[in-house]
């Protein structure tokens, strides 16, 4: 792990699998986002963001995401799930945020 990141143990059949935490997960994927331009995982942070919402803790993913230099990325993140609510984003939807690199 890298220096302020945190991880948690899943269990998969009998086995204790440990993984990064969702809040680390998503900065990483938003870093590559930004200044890689990899639209897939800018997809991969919001459908993280969507299934994680009740286990992520926000001052952490801020924390995550500036420690790496990508709260714009966050931001955008965040203003986009907002204006989707409940709802899965269309296809043109979700291809013109992704171009959107902040």
């Amino acid at each position: 792990l890298s220096p302020g990141e945190s991880s948690g143990v899943v269990r998969v059949g009998q086995v204790d699998v440990l993984v990064l935490s969702a809040e680390d997960l998503i900065a990483d994927r938003l870093a590559s986002w930004q200044f890689w331009e990899v639209a897939q995982d800018a997809v991969g942070a919001l459908l993280l963001l969507r299934r994680q919402r009740s286990n992520i803790d926000a001052a952490r993913l801020d924390a995550a995401a500036e420690s790496k230099g990508v709260g714009r990325a966050l931001e955008s993140l965040l203003r986009f799930d907002g204006r989707l609510g409940d709802r899965e984003p269309g296809e043109t939807e979700l291809e013109e945020w992704v171009r959107a690199v902040p």
